[in-house]
């Protein structure tokens, strides 16, 4: 066979395997929890204010309300990140929010679904936060990349809870609740 053949052999293979990961796992579920000192309801209301959003989550520039009322479930956003010099718009959807214990939201964009729970648990030291999600990609080229990524997603997941864990342990200390 002519190396040219064979190249191309071997770049098919390639895309194809690409693509049947993505066909085999097209979603994976990740699970990330933090404790904190401070009360539920003061790391409620820091997870929740907008304006601390470009503290704890990596790559976040903005929030623009859509429609719905705000913060309730049915209402949208329009979130803007940055990722490796790109900037990355979704749609937001808040599914769920219970005061002090539960905020659920489905985020969209041309690239991937999630679907994420954030339950709240008062402690006898403060409160513990627990962030299931589940991410599937949309179309198999990104289903494939997804599954890829996953473990640095669930890396990520894991170390935005921790970035607000300082953020809402800092606040409470600032306004005497430690």
């Amino acid at each position: 066979m002519r190396f040219s053949t064979v190249l191309v052999l071997l770049v098919l293979v390639a895309v194809s395997g690409f693509i049947y990961v993505g066909i085999r796992e097209p979603s994976f579920g990740s699970q990330a929890i933090v404790d904190i000192d401070a009360p539920v309801e003061h790391t409620f209301s820091v997870f929740n204010d907008q304006d601390n959003l470009s503290l704890w989550l990596t790559g976040f520039r903005k929030i623009q309300y859509l429609r719905g009322e705000e913060g309730q479930p049915g209402s949208y956003y329009r979130l803007t990140m940055v990722e490796d010099g790109r900037e990355l718009i979704m749609t937001e959807q808040i599914t769920a929010m219970v005061e002090n214990e539960h905020f659920a939201t489905t985020i969209e964009s041309n690239m991937l679904t999630s679907v994420a729970n954030f339950w709240f648990e008062a402690t006898e030291n403060g409160t513990r936060i627990t962030a299931n999600a589940e991410y599937s990609g949309n179309g198999p080229f990104y289903k494939s990349l997804l599954w890829f990524s996953k473990e640095e997603i669930k890396a990520r997941q894991q170390q935005e809870l921790e970035r607000l864990k300082v953020l809402v342990e800092k606040t409470a200390a600032e306004d005497g609740l430690s």
